[in-house]
């Protein structure tokens, strides 16, 4: 993963990481998200689908990730945001 260097997958829970923007831009264009929508996203990881969301119209984002080494990375998402 890019964003965090020597990151080693955790295979015992299913980690796969997406790190794609094309699909990260897919997803987004066939969700098509309005202000009327609220996205819950399972297993955040490093954030990238995290940050596509942010760019869009919805009006809030809950992120659920298991790993804890995880958590500054959305956390930092979260300040960028504000």
């Amino acid at each position: 993963m890019a964003k965090i260097p020597n990151f080693i997958h955790n295979t015992d829970i299913g980690q796969n990481f997406l790190i794609d923007y094309s699909i990260v831009d897919f997803i987004l264009r066939r969700a098509k998200l309005t202000a009327a929508d609220k996205v819950l996203e399972i297993g955040p990881g490093d954030g990238i689908l995290t940050e596509g969301l942010l760019s869009t119209d919805c009006s809030g984002i809950c992120t659920v990730e298991l790993d804890t080494r995880l958590k500054h990375t959305i956390e930092m998402l979260a300040i960028k945001d504000s």
